[in-house]
């Protein structure tokens, strides 16, 4: 899902992916992903100024030495996007769940995980965007 968020002139265009865990029965598998998402993520770089990919990618990003995530590391890194959550989001302990922008127009102030919802924790980040002016009127009668 995407959508388009402005404020005050500003805007970002906001994606939210889940990605389903690969397994046997939806014959979904990481090389496949890495494929559709290189496609996807390189559009949103080279065409989008400011965007924030934001999801559940299952993909244990607190584990450097994975080949997976590192091939999904170097794809950010090459075309200059930052991960901004780095604490665990998931039961088990780890970093599934991700925040992608690009790194020159980042928009992120900060991130953080606070309630446990399911087996996943609540991550929170903060946008920088400016306050919408509140139109004023004034009524006589």
């Amino acid at each position: 899902m995407d959508v388009d968020v402005s404020s005050s002139g500003n805007s970002m265009k906001l994606v939210i992916i889940y990605r389903p865990p690969p397994s046997k029965k939806n014959k979904h598998s990481y090389a496949d992903f890495l494929v559709e998402f290189t496609c996807f993520i390189e559009h949103h770089a080279l065409v989008i100024t400011r965007f924030a990919i934001v999801g559940d990618f299952n993909i244990n990003w607190d584990v450097p030495s994975d080949n997976y995530v590192k091939r999904f590391a170097d794809l950010l890194e090459s075309l200059n996007i930052i991960q901004h959550v780095h604490a665990p989001t998931h039961i088990d302990g780890h970093t599934i769940d991700l925040i992608l922008t690009p790194s020159g127009n980042q928009g992120i102030t900060s991130t953080k995980t606070t309630l446990l919802l399911s087996d996943h924790l609540w991550v929170e980040c903060f946008v920088d965007m400016e306050k919408p002016v509140v139109p004023r009127k004034t009524i006589t009668y």
